[in-house]
Parts: C-alpha cells; structure tokens; sequence
C-alpha cells in the first residue's frame, strides 16, 4: 500500500508510489501549464478569512484563474467563495490550499516581481501535484501499479519527487547478497 517492488534486471526496485504520482503529475503540469479550466464545484466552498488575507487573494485572483481556481469575493463579511478548482483537488480542501498559497505568498512577496511569479507557479504545481497524487496506504491494483510504473519511467526527472524525495531506491544484487551474507 505504500511502495511497489518491481525486479529489474538483477536488481530489485523500490518505488514510492505517492512520490512518483507526485512526480507524474507534475511533469503532465509542466508540459500544459498555461490556463487551465477549473472544475465547477457542485457546493463551492467558502473562506472566511482577514482583511490582509482578503486584499492578498484578491490581488492574486487573476493567478487563481490560471491555475482553474475562479473566487467569487464578498467584502461586507470577508469571504471568498470558490466556485471552481482544478481537476486534481477538487475532491480536497480548498481552504487549506488557499491559506498554503497566502502563506508562501506572505513569505515570499519581497522577491523580485518575475521571479515570485515563477516561483509561486511552481509552488502552486507542486501543491496541486503532491494533493491530488495516490497517497501512501492506497491500494494499488496490479494495472494501476504497472500503469505508474510505466509512466514513472517516462518522465524526465523520474529520480525524485517535486520536494526532492527519492522516488526509486535501487537494491542491487551485490547488496542483497551482503545482506544474507552471500558474499
């Protein structure tokens, strides 16, 4: 429920598979990450939040529409509604990814204008990757497990995840004769 184990040659391969659907999915972000359209939310969920949270994500909301995440604001009681989202998350809690974006954005707002924008689009896309990947003690059937595999190894940067975690760990045949005391 957490790692596939795939015999590679004479090696054996340990693959997390939250990690790697991270990776995926962030790959497949990349290569399309112009606008994308958001889902429509069937119960759009509502934040209530500060008047500088308010002022923040409203002055972001152009951001928010790129990423498929269109706000509806209302001022008098300092809401934000969200009516779409993207594909990946919808399912999740919006809420907590919107006050993740207004932290990083609070942190990180001195940087330079061009490139806080590119590093809040790749906070944003790892965000999305790493919420709406599998995640560790889902249950994996034999087609999804080859499926991930198969994808894993197409990617280009498939030895880590978006926040630098390995991926793959290989066991070669050597270790695992050392460890049996076969050497």
């Amino acid at each position: 429920g957490t790692y596939i184990i795939i015999e590679q040659g004479s090696d054996c391969l340990l693959i997390d598979q939250h990690a790697a659907h991270e990776r995926i999915l962030y790959e497949k972000m990349n290569h399309r990450f112009e606008k994308k359209d958001g889902v429509h939310l069937l119960f759009p969920e509502s934040i209530l939040v500060t008047q500088e949270d308010f002022s923040l994500i409203e002055e972001h909301d152009a951001f928010l529409k790129l990423q498929g995440i269109n706000c509806f604001y209302a001022k008098e009681n300092l809401s934000v509604l969200i009516k779409t989202a993207p594909p990946l998350i919808q399912h999740l809690s919006l809420s907590q990814f919107i006050q993740e974006m207004i932290a990083y954005i609070k942190e990180h707002e001195q940087l330079d204008r061009d490139y806080f924008k590119k590093q809040l689009e790749e906070f944003i896309r790892a965000q999305i990757a790493c919420k709406g990947a599998i995640k560790a003690g889902d249950r994996l059937s034999l087609i999804q497990m080859e499926q991930l595999v198969s994808d894993l190894m197409t990617t280009e940067r498939r030895f880590i995840c978006v926040h630098g975690r390995p991926t793959i760990f290989t066991l070669s045949e050597a270790f695992i004769a050392r460890q049996f005391q076969r050497t």
